[in-house]
């Protein structure tokens, strides 16, 4: 935030005192006389009868106020000039219980003559008074145009009022010159609310705080900025078709301090007041966060966000909690995102900030950037997972940067809480697509970035990093551009190279620093990565593995994996080994697909919601062993090229789910043993290998499933195919089992 200089302020302080007039006049109201009707209309009639004792002649006055005092009343009147307002311009008038006038305090101001057409427009005030608060001026700020009085004819001001991270700040601005006249806070008596600073877990003493950016007009409603907590009443967003919500957001009621000081319970309600104010104050703050501290612009309508606490279609806790950008109703404004919030019946979710903050993040992620489409997604190369994980990693860490922790959901999630100081693994080893899980490595690695250079520099420099993926981004990617972000730290002269090794060595502990789409293996470089089973699909489908494959389900794995062949190489030969994990089984189908200097893609068929193989240059199917072996050599269609690259990626349909090893080398000529050496001897087992135009080839299936190289296995029948649902259910499962395990 800018902050004026010693000589501004000395120049504000006289141009304050300027434009203030010295002192109110008083005046005792006529003995004996009283005016009739009520008392603003005696108030009235008192002041124009006696303008010219009083100094008013030629002042136009608007009525303000009534309030009773007792038997009496004060009666306030605005003055205004111009048909502006004329700020800090009020006339008091007590008004006795008959009608007689007590007093009357005139502060006005006299001799007028200002222009009230402005040379600054509303746009260029906006600009200017965003210069001084370090700060977009969205719609939430409020502007006025009025008169202020001094010795000279009086001014014409902008009165700007702006919400910052210390609570509300007015700015006067002259509105022909566009010098900034005075700035104050007008904070004074701010409400105030219980919360959990963190959650009942980590801090589960209750502290009052203040609630510094409640909406003016309706200080008496959680609505701040552009969001607004609200009371769920019904509705369900996954029934078929969706119900949709029922809030409440005047349900929580004030004490008549205007204070929001509610008592947490224990269990489950869905009438608690103290979850819905610890759901708004920490938002608000996370809100004001990046407004402030990441300068990210939330003007625009897009937004609005709606906070639905308790959330319990059919009157039942629900498990979980999730950001939607979607349109809501709080019956009077439409809201264009929701962040919804359930919980179980031991603990209402809105008491740990760390999950609302988290759900907070992907609200950033998505109206600010936009690079993740959801949990998955396809493109052409299949499954996509990496910007889900990369959204729910810095989800994690920017929750966990604003409490201060690094522990995030310990209060709600239990033993599946996600510790940013724990060692995630390394990619691709670790890797499922599920998102949550793969996330740990960006969260922890941006985690990592905090400790080394402390939040003031890691806050910007990891929400830069995101600023700059696609939706096509991969977690290299973020790494990647936390990298490049270093390099300007270090021109700026705000980091060391020491400290940039430092960071560089945890990107590299897990494996960001290779972490693409497309990994490169060779004869001293395998891969190991990890591929969901069918068996785990039907479990939460309540099917089998049988028939998700009779209805085409079929998984490609994250990775695709590349040989750059060298020129002494004859051939290639790619290995993939399968070990099944998590509950273990036999039963594989699966494809190794290959294609020369180019990945090999897939499309999309709308009506059948499947994948099916696009672009390719050979192809091993179904698969039935856990070894698989594809070579390409000079006999392959089209035969080996020597400075090509070659991309494998596998397709399947397997049971378990499983652990994939995948390792390529190049093929070199054998020297000649000579006319007495005995013929080579092949060992017994499911591995032959056949070149496609040998006079022996694999045993193929009827559909002709070897394909221009040679197999390591024999084949068997089955469909092909992809479905997208399928997908989705693995990817949820995998979540649910990682989770459960865990546990």
């Amino acid at each position: 935030m800018k902050r004026l200089s010693l000589a501004c302020s000395i120049n504000l302080v006289i141009l304050a005192m300027a434009a203030q007039s010295v002192a109110a006049d008083w005046h005792a109201g006529p003995a004996g006389k009283k005016y009739p009707g009520i008392p603003a209309v005696a108030a009235r009639a008192y002041l124009a009868e006696y303008r010219a004792p009083l100094s008013i002649q030629g002042v136009d006055l608007v009525a303000h106020t009534t309030l009773p005092v007792f038997d009496s009343h004060t009666v306030r009147f605005g003055q205004t000039y111009g048909g502006l307002p004329v700020f800090r311009s009020a006339i008091a008038v007590r008004v006795g219980p008959e009608g007689e006038i007590k007093t009357a305090v005139v502060d006005i101001a006299r001799d007028l003559s200002v222009s009230t057409l402005p040379s600054v427009d509303e746009a260029s005030v906006r600009s200017l008074v965003g210069q001084w608060a370090g700060r977009v001026i969205g719609d939430e700020s409020t502007l006025e145009l009025g008169v202020m009085g001094n010795r000279h004819g009086g001014a014409l001001v902008w009165r700007v009022d702006v919400l910052r991270n210390d609570g509300a700040h007015r700015y006067e601005v002259d509105a022909h010159t566009g010098k900034l006249i005075q700035q104050y806070h007008l904070a004074v008596d701010l409400n105030m609310a219980r919360v959990y600073e963190i959650n009942n877990l980590k801090t589960p003493t209750p502290v009052d705080k203040e609630l510094l950016h409640l909406t003016v007009t309706t200080p008496q409603e959680l609505t701040g900025a552009e969001g607004t907590v609200a009371r769920y009443i019904s509705g369900d967003l996954e029934a078929q078709p969706p119900k949709p919500l029922v809030v409440d957001p005047k349900a929580v009621v004030p004490d008549a301090n205007g204070d929001f000081l509610f008592d947490p319970i224990n269990g489950w309600a869905m009438d608690d007041s103290f979850a819905e104010v610890n759901v708004y104050y920490h938002l608000d703050r996370m809100n004001f966060f990046f407004r402030d501290t990441l300068k990210v612009d939330m003007s625009a309508v897009k937004w609005s966000l709606l906070a639905v606490p308790h959330y319990a279609p059919n009157q039942q806790p629900y498990q979980n909690a999730f950001y939607s950008p979607s349109k809501a109703s709080d019956g009077v404004k439409t809201y264009y995102n929701m962040i919804v919030i359930g919980g179980t019946k031991a603990l209402n979710w809105a008491y740990d900030s760390d999950v609302f903050l988290h759900e907070y993040t992907h609200y950033m992620n998505h109206n600010a950037i936009g690079f993740s489409e959801g949990v998955f997604s396809m493109d052409e190369y299949g499954l996509v997972t990496m910007p889900g994980s990369i959204d729910e990693g810095t989800a994690d860490y920017f929750a966990c940067s604003a409490n201060n922790d690094a522990v995030e959901g310990e209060a709600s999630l239990g033993q599946g809480a996600r510790d940013l100081n724990a060692n995630p693994g390394k990619c691709p080893d670790v890797l499922f697509g599920e998102t949550h899980m793969d996330g740990e490595l960006i969260g922890s690695a941006a985690w990592a970035v905090r400790k080394e250079l402390g939040a003031e520099i890691a806050d910007p420099l990891n929400w830069g990093a995101s600023s700059m993926l696609t939706t096509a981004c991969t977690l290299g990617d973020w790494a990647k551009n936390v990298q490049d972000g270093m390099a300007e730290l270090k021109t700026a002269g705000k980091i060391t190279d020491a400290q940039i090794q430092k960071v560089n060595d945890a990107i590299h502990l897990r494996g960001l620093d290779d972490c693409s789409r497309f990994l490169s293996v060779d004869e001293k470089t395998s891969r190991r990565t990890n591929m969901i089973g069918l068996d785990l699909v039907g479990q939460y489908m309540g099917g089998s593995c049988s028939m998700l494959r009779s209805y085409g389900f079929a998984l490609t794995s994250l990775f695709h994996f590349k040989y750059q062949s060298k020129s002494a190489d004859k051939g290639v030969k790619f290995t993939v080994d399968l070990k099944a994990i998590m509950g273990g089984g036999s039963d594989w189908d699966w494809d190794m697909v290959l294609r020369k200097n180019d990945p090999v893609t897939f499309i999309s068929n709308p009506m059948g919601m499947s994948l099916e193989l696009d672009q390719h240059d050979y192809k091993l199917e179904h698969i039935d062993k856990a070894t698989g072996e594809f070579t390409i050599d000079d006999k392959s269609n089209p035969p080996f090229d020597p400075t090509a690259t070659y991309y494998m990626v596998i397709f399947q349909r397997n049971c378990p789910t499983s652990q994939a090893t995948v390792k390529a080398a190049g093929v070199v000529p054998v020297p000649d043993a000579g006319p007495d050496a005995p013929p080579d001897v092949t060992e017994a087992g499911p591995i032959v290998e056949a070149g496609a135009d040998s006079a022996e080839p694999t045993e193929p299936a009827a559909d002709g499933s070897v394909e221009g190289g040679s197999c390591g296995c024999r084949t068997v029948g089955g469909a092909n195919g992809a479905t997208l649902a399928g997908m989705m259910l693995s990817i949820a499962a995998i979540a649910a089992a990682r989770s459960r395990r865990r546990r």
